[in-house]
């Protein structure tokens, strides 16, 4: 279902290796998405991390892992290489966008948010909900809720439940 970094298939591009978006597993997600935040402490670049809350499909009659699982790899093949999709425990999709600033976070928000909505429709054969909660934090920006770092901690937390 999901892969550890270490499993990552690479591309060769420009001489330099590029790792292929994967759906990573939880606590491989974590430690990627802490590594990106220093990295962008570090060199003054924008990150974002996005969760969004499919908690509502837990509500349908065919919810299953591989539900979520296909949502997954749908928004997966969506990203840029160089971003990250898992899907967390109580049924968040997170991803995480290396060098994107809090605007573009949300322009990515709404379309992934569109792509997941009209994939539930066309699976479930009914309208998912018009709005799909979502949080979203980016650095250096602090205009949400949370910071990246907070909001990687309520991930790591809720794992821990």
């Amino acid at each position: 279902m999901c892969q550890d970094l270490e499993n990552v298939n690479t591309t060769q591009h420009g001489g330099t290796h590029m790792e292929s978006n994967v759906i990573l597993r939880e606590e491989s997600f974590l430690k990627r998405a802490q590594v990106e935040l220093k990295r962008a402490e570090r060199y003054h670049v924008f990150l974002s991390l996005i969760c969004l809350d499919l908690s509502f499909l837990a509500q349908e009659e065919q919810a299953t892992a591989e539900l979520f699982q296909r949502l997954a790899d749908r928004v997966q093949s969506q990203v840029r290489v160089c971003d990250v999709v898992s899907a967390l425990p109580g049924g968040c999709l997170a991803l995480l966008y290396p060098e994107t600033s809090r605007d573009g976070a949300e322009v990515a928000a709404r379309r992934i948010a569109n792509t997941i909505r009209e994939e539930v429709a066309g699976l479930v054969g009914h309208p998912p909900p018009e709005v799909i909660p979502m949080e979203i934090a980016s650095f250096p920006d602090a205009a949400g809720a949370k910071t990246v770092t907070e909001l990687l901690g309520a991930i790591a937390a809720k794992s821990d439940n």
